[in-house]
Order: structure tokens, then sequence, then C-alpha cells
């Protein structure tokens, strides 16, 4: 389920004022309390709330009944202040507004009572009696103590809803011993059942809000590795945040590496353990250059994570990728010492923009107050064809806009037939929402020309391809959805009977999955129709192929 559809459902869940409860579910550390919370907010802030007050309940430890009560009411807030933590001051409204339910005569039995130490008991046996009509968040059910049996919980929300007149949230984490549980009681208690599985990109969202200027390079490099763990994507950005003022004035190439590096590092450091795909953090550590590896002496693991490396454009380490795995290590860095790897790493870059004689044109451009406009536009034009090779999209941006300002513009646009001609075999330098282009490209013309090869130029994936990334994967992107609802019933007859071995299954399966998607459109529907009708053929083919396409229940 997309992110817009649970924003949605869950906005609409708490602005309406009917009892009810909805379970979400979804893989550890996607980010499901995170979500939860960014969109209540949002529905406070648009005066959305139907429900008076709101509780968070973290299940974690509590092994009673009672002691979930209590902990419904002591967490209780209004829902003005929800997005504030609960307090001594809630508290102590919330256990005089219980006094002001039961009445007077509580009171009175009270009054005498040291506030706290005696009250205590009284109030938490109480307390559950003045519930009503809250929005009640539980949260970490496979967390809670042993003692507590599920039932009971779910007991417990459901005389929330029907005698407390309560609106219940329970937040579910898919693969535990809880959720297998509750699917058996599951019918008579919950209402709404969302599953919250965002893709890559709509995690980046969920993690990164733009408010930094680092957000969306880092976004883009998650996004490239899949990564979907939320709790992954902040510590991420918490280590960009430790080192960040450290990379102050150096080039911004410097700093595209570290956002680079701080990503694929922690990918590796946290997820490797669970997924053998995944180079480890000791493999990116111990190696010099990717080129070294591959040899006779590599085994297939790390000829698999060549490959991975390769596609993420990391090729060596050099010193200061190595203070970087030491900050994902753990999780602080000496900034002194990282000072000393980024200014190597940055005079590198210097060295490298003054020995390119592209650069010596800006100099003549900037250096004085002269009127040598030919001397400057003859300069730049030598320089740009002598090191075509080693100009960027966005240098030839710059050098475009200063010809056209100067009136050149014919020569504006034979440079950039010039470099397209020269760097053409370079296809991804042409695709103009590239990340690693530093500042969007200006020229029109270039952006129309450079789409135009891009368009024509950039490889055209396979069947085999998209389906090897799709496979055990939730999500997919519309180039995904584009290449496999292109091919035929005949590619798709071809390809499944060129399948053998374990990925088979996966790959059929993967194609029948977009027919059970409730709100797809036809051109993702079409993927399963085309799938199917060649399953059918391959059935009709013999007996034995009939018996093997049992199995996905055609």
């Amino acid at each position: 389920m997309s992110l817009s559809v649970v924003r949605e459902q869950i906005l609409n869940f708490v602005s309406k004022s009917a009892p009810s409860v909805m379970a979400i579910k979804g893989e550890w550390g996607v980010g499901k309390t995170f979500s939860w919370n960014k969109f209540l907010l949002e529905a406070k802030s648009e005066n959305m709330i139907s429900a008076s007050r709101y509780s968070y309940v973290s299940l974690f430890g509590i092994s009673s009944l009672d002691r979930l009560k209590y902990s419904i009411f002591e967490n209780a807030v209004s829902k003005d202040s929800i997005g504030h933590d609960p307090s001594l001051d809630s508290l102590r409204k919330n256990t005089l507004g219980m006094l002001e339910i039961l009445g007077r005569g509580s009171w009175s039995k009270l009054k005498e009572l040291p506030y706290i130490k005696s009250a205590a008991p009284a109030i938490e046996a109480w307390s559950f009696m003045s519930v009503s009509d809250s929005l009640i968040c539980i949260d970490d059910l496979e967390r809670k103590g042993s003692s507590l049996e599920l039932k009971d919980v779910l007991g417990l929300i459901s005389l929330l809803k029907e005698q407390k007149k309560c609106k219940v949230i329970l937040l579910l984490n898919d693969g535990t011993k809880e959720v297998a549980d509750y699917e058996k009681f599951k019918e008579k208690v919950i209402d709404i059942e969302l599953h919250f599985s965002p893709t890559p990109n709509e995690s980046a969202q969920i993690a990164y809000d733009n408010s930094k200027d680092f957000h969306k390079p880092l976004a883009q490099y998650t996004i490239s590795l899949g990564i979907k763990n939320i709790r992954i994507l902040k510590k991420i950005e918490r280590n960009v945040e430790n080192a960040w003022r450290a990379f102050e004035g150096c080039e911004s190439e410097v700093k595209m590496q570290f956002l680079h590096t701080v990503v694929l590092m922690n990918w590796a450091y946290f997820c490797s353990k669970s997924d053998k795909d995944i180079p480890t953090l000791d493999f990116l550590e111990s190696m010099e250059s990717i080129y070294s590896i591959g040899k006779k002496d590599a085994t297939e693991e790390e000829k698999k994570w060549k490959s991975i490396l390769l596609s993420y454009n990391f090729t060596r380490v050099d010193e200061l990728d190595r203070k970087i795995a030491k900050l994902v290590r753990n999780g602080y860095i000496d900034l002194t010492e990282l000072s000393e790897s980024i200014k190597i790493v940055n005079k590198q870059v210097l060295d490298n923009k003054k020995s390119n004689s592209f650069r010596s044109a800006w100099d003549l451009f900037h250096n004085s107050f002269d009127d040598n406009v030919e001397e400057v536009v003859s300069h730049f034009y030598k320089c740009f064809t002598d090191s075509v090779t080693q100009v960027s999209p966005n240098d030839l941006d710059s050098l475009v806009g200063v010809f056209r300002e100067l009136g050149e513009d014919t020569k504006a646009s034979e440079m950039i037939t010039y470099y397209i001609q020269e760097r053409r075999s370079e296809i991804e330098l042409f695709d103009v929402d590239n990340f690693y282009l530093f500042r969007p490209i200006k020229d029109e013309e270039i952006i129309e020309k450079f789409k135009g090869v891009y368009l024509t130029d950039s490889p055209k994936r396979t069947l085999g391809e998209v389906l090897d990334v799709l496979s055990g994967q939730n999500g997919w992107n519309d180039d995904d959805i584009e290449v496999l609802s292109s091919a035929t019933e005949d590619d798709y007859y071809h390809y499944f009977k060129s399948l053998h071995g374990n990925h088979l299954t996966s790959h059929v399966a993967t194609c029948m999955k977009f027919g059970r998607i409730s709100n797809a459109n036809e051109q993702t529907r079409s993927v399963s129709v085309k799938a199917k009708e060649a399953l059918m053929r391959i059935s009709g083919e013999s007996k034995l192929n009939e018996l093997r396409i049992h199995k996905f229940n055609l």
C-alpha cells in the first residue's frame, strides 16, 4: 500500500467520531510509528482530530492488563497537546478529571492521603473508569511482557471501542509470533487493516524532509541502494549531522563523496548480516580498488559484491572513506582527525581542477576588467574543445550561458553539438535528472538535446533484468512497469520457458502479483494478464507442465 493511501486512510480515520479500530502492519523498522506520529501532527494542524484526548502507549515491558489500563490513562493528553510528551502536569489534570467524573465523594476519600505516595494505588485502580471518547495508539505489541496475553490486549481494545467509545490504532510488526496470534483473533476486533510497505523513495520522503541542504542527495543515494528501514535512514542522517560542519568550505565533490560513502557503509554495516548479497563493512574497508577484485582467488560472493559496488559507482577506498567507516561503526568521529583527511582529498580535487585547461579560461574571465571579449570567447572555445572529455554537463551549461549573454548563440550551439559528439558513449552524462549534477541544467537547448540523446541511446532493460530486481521486493517504479507491460504474451512465454532454477518460481510469482493489486491501472494489470496467458500455453503442452503450474493458482 502506497504511503499516500496510508496517509489518506489515517487522516480519514482520526477525523471520524465513530468508535473503531485500525491496525497498521508492516516490516520492522519501515517507519510505522514515525509515519503515524507525522500524519497525526498533520491532522492536528488541520484541526481534523475528532477525539478530545489522545494517548500513546508502548507495550514494552507491560505485563498486566491493569498496568496497560493505567498507562492509557497516564499517557493521555488533550488533542491540543499532541506532539508533546505526557508530563506531571498532564497526569495531574488527568487525575483531577478522573475525580470529577467519579464524583465529589471520591475526593473526600483521598484528600487526607499524601498526594502521590498513598493516592497512587487508588488512582491506578480507578483511572481507567475515566477513559472515554479518546484516540489511543498501542505500539510495540511484540515487546509486551510475557504474562500479558494477546487475547487480553485485543479484548481491552474491543472494550475501548464498544463501551468507552474510543478510536484505537494498533501498530504491528510483520513476522512476529504476536502477529501470527493476532491473525486468529483480529476478525472480531479490527475494523480497518492497512499494510504499511513504503518504497525506498517513500521511505526517504518519510525520513528526510528537505530541511537540510544534504537531504536531497542523501535521499538519492539511499534510494539507489533500496534502503527502506527508517531507523537506518535516521542513523545515516545522524552520521552526516555529526560530521557535516567539517566539510564547510570544501569542494562539492568532497561533500558528495562523503554522502555517497556514508550511505553505502551504513547499508553494509547494518544490513549485511541479514542479507548475504550486501557487502560487509569489513570487505569495503579491506579493498583499495574495486578493479583488484575478481581475480582467481575471488569468491563468488565477492564477485557479486563487486557488481553491486560498480553499479553504485563506488570503485576505490581512500583515507577519507576509512574515517567514514569509523564514524559508522562508532556513531561519532574526531572532527580534527576527519578534517585532516578532508583537507587531503579536497586538495586532490582542487589540483585536478587546476590541471584542467578549461579552468584557465574561467581565470581569464574572472581575473580582470579588461575589455577583451574576443579574447575571452576565443580562449573559452579553444580550451573547451581541447579538454571536452574533462568538461562536466554543469561546466558546459555555465559556458553556454556566458556565450549566450555575450551574443554568441551560434558558437554556443556548436559547443553543445561538439560535446554530444565527443561524449556520446558516456550515456549517463545526458540524463538531465541525474543526481550527480551539482545544480540543475538551465540552458533549454542543452536540456532538449541531452534528453533526445538519453532517450535514444540509453540501454533498454530486458524482461529478465527487471524481474531479477523486483523478485522479493514490494516496490517498483514506472520504468519497471513500462518494460513489463511492453512485453508481449510471446515474450513471457519464451522467457518462462528459458528459466531454470529457483528464480523460476519467484519471477512467475512477481508477474502474477500485479493482478492482485486492487487499485492497479490497466497497464499494470496487463503484466499479469499476459503472464497468465503464457503460463496457460505452457500448461497445455504436457501433463507434467500442467502439474507444475498448479502451484500458481491460475
